[in-house]
């Protein structure tokens, strides 16, 4: 797959975007931290694919662990690879789904990336005090909570990425980078296979592009609605028109 200057822009914008949230977060003690930092690693697969996926969620946790209060450690890999994994699964799954969710999928889809997120993190807290040498003990009734918030964020996620996702790829480089327009109702992205046609185009559902039209039925489409107006223009106002018997 190959990937062009505009696109490696956008994926380097949302890396970016990763990045500054994941320094806005909300922490509560050493347990909780609510944060948005994977949205943009959630709208980039969705809207590109795994690969786009893996570079804003690599990249983008990265930054923010290297700029963190902890910099750059032996132990680092561990909180960049539940992100990495996170694009990787959410943009392969889209590039199976044709890029289309109903909501009840992308909800449930948005859950299981937030439960993977919070155990690959957990797992990743264990190795880290087994190298670093501190206790660390799986407290179940906290792990249950992250879980549970994580499920009131995917179904808050259902309804803002829908939208975010719509007004993303109104944008003129993002249309150009994805190369179509889409009419399609469901939700959310776009494909890039031109085997995999979008249900119709903005202004005309189910319709085709007018620049894949054959230019030999354009043409006599054409001939047949040139023929008509002359046909229109030849009857004389006020004169009924002849009739078959």
């Amino acid at each position: 797959m190959k990937l062009s200057i505009k696109r490696l822009v956008i994926d380097s914008m949302l890396a970016a975007l990763c990045a500054v949230l994941g320094f806005y977060t909300l922490q509560i003690g050493n347990t909780f931290k609510f944060t948005f930092e994977n949205l943009p690693v959630i709208i980039g697969a969705l809207l590109f694919g795994p690969i786009d996926g893996m570079l804003i969620g690599g990249v983008g946790s990265f930054i923010t662990q290297a700029l963190g209060p902890y910099g750059l450690e032996a132990t680092t890999i561990l909180w960049v690879i539940p992100y990495v994994v996170s694009g990787l699964m959410l943009g392969f799954i889209a590039e199976k789904k044709q890029f289309r969710f109903k909501p009840w999928e992308l909800t449930i889809l948005l859950f299981v990336n937030a439960a993977l997120i919070t155990v690959m993190n957990t797992v990743g807290l264990i190795i880290d005090s087994k190298i670093k040498e501190y206790h660390y003990a799986v407290v179940w009734t906290s792990f249950m909570l992250k879980i549970g918030i994580g499920a009131i964020k995917a179904v808050a996620y259902t309804f803002l990425v829908p939208v975010l996702l719509k007004a993303i790829r109104r944008l003129p480089d993002v249309q150009a980078t994805l190369g179509r327009k889409t009419g399609g109702q469901d939700l959310p992205g776009l494909s890039e296979d031109p085997g995999d046609e979008a249900p119709g185009y903005e202004g005309e559902p189910g319709g085709e592009d007018p620049a894949d039209a054959d230019p030999v039925d354009a043409g006599k489409a054409a001939f047949l609605l040139n023929g008509e107006n002359l046909l229109q223009k030849e009857n004389v106002p006020g004169k009924p028109d002849e009739k078959e018997n």
